[in-house]
């Protein structure tokens, strides 16, 4: 397995580091009948879909929007090796039809009003790669998108979705700030830092929120958080989750069962 300095991979290992080692150094196949990451593939349909119709400005039929969810959950599913229960595989087109729904009614047909832009995007999921001197790994992410404004700033945009309206500090994220680290390593600018975030309400709301492009000293934590990532691979450390965490679950890991450092019996409440 190909190993890259992403924003997923710091994220993942800061979490779970034994959970990154399974999953994308060996890319071990997730139990059957966990249900995580089925319903991570549907979010991430859904969420690819969103920025489809916002960015590019696309409208679809309802049949039109199941057929593409369909496509896309089946080629995500493929692709992550998703295990299904005795019961969906013996209907897997009427599974995935079902999947396609589910994500449909995740995506609201009003979203595209909140997003209309005085000026379009110069790229989409724009995937950049590179290798710099000194690191062993290539860093590497796909950038939602880019903008140019009418006063001419060069903006990296990153869309979200969320339950409930966003912290002010979501624009502090360190993913915009990866974003902004890799264009600088190809040579590009990056004058604004923005995330549009939509909730997931039945009327839904809309907020923007911005933020200048990022100082070196801002980047530095990022690149610490890199060097790291990096020493630990290298040596072969993979820290586990803390045992009592939620993230040490059922619901969250699907390496749970059988992991050594989980805690598989639980005290009962007192």
């Amino acid at each position: 397995m190909s190993i890259s300095i992403s924003f997923s991979n710091l994220r993942q290992f800061s979490a779970c580091a034994e959970q990154w080692r399974r999953s994308v150094q060996h890319g071990e196949p997730r139990p059957p009948n966990s249900a995580l990451p089925v319903g991570s593939v549907v979010h991430t349909v859904r969420d690819r879909f969103i920025r489809r119709c916002v960015i590019e400005g696309q409208d679809f039929t309802d049949e039109e929007r199941l057929d593409y969810l369909h496509d896309q959950i089946r080629s995500q599913i493929t692709h992550r090796e998703i295990h299904f229960t005795d019961e969906e595989r013996q209907d897997i087109p009427g599974t995935l039809r079902r999947l396609a729904e589910q994500a449909a009614k995740l995506h609201h047909k009003d979203y595209t009003a909140f997003y209309g832009t005085l000026y379009s995007a110069k790229s989409v999921e724009r995937t950049i790669r590179v290798e710099v001197e000194g690191w062993p790994y290539k860093w590497s992410g796909r950038i939602d998108s880019e903008h140019v404004s009418e006063q001419g700033h060069e903006e990296v945009k990153d869309l979200k979705t969320g339950k409930g309206d966003p912290e002010t500090t979501e624009v502090l994220s360190l993913q915009l700030t990866m974003y902004q680290h890799l264009k600088a390593l190809i040579g590009e600018p990056t004058d604004i830092l923005s995330i549009d975030w939509i909730t997931k309400h039945a009327e839904p709301r809309a907020f923007r929120l911005k933020s200048p492009a990022r100082t070196e000293e801002e980047i530095e934590p990022l690149i610490r958080r890199a060097e790291y990532f990096c020493d630990m691979v290298e040596h072969e450390r993979y820290p586990p989750a803390d045992p009592t965490s939620w993230r040490c679950s059922p619901n969250w890991c699907g390496y749970w069962e059988d992991c050594p450092y989980s805690t598989r019996s639980r005290r009962p409440k007192t």
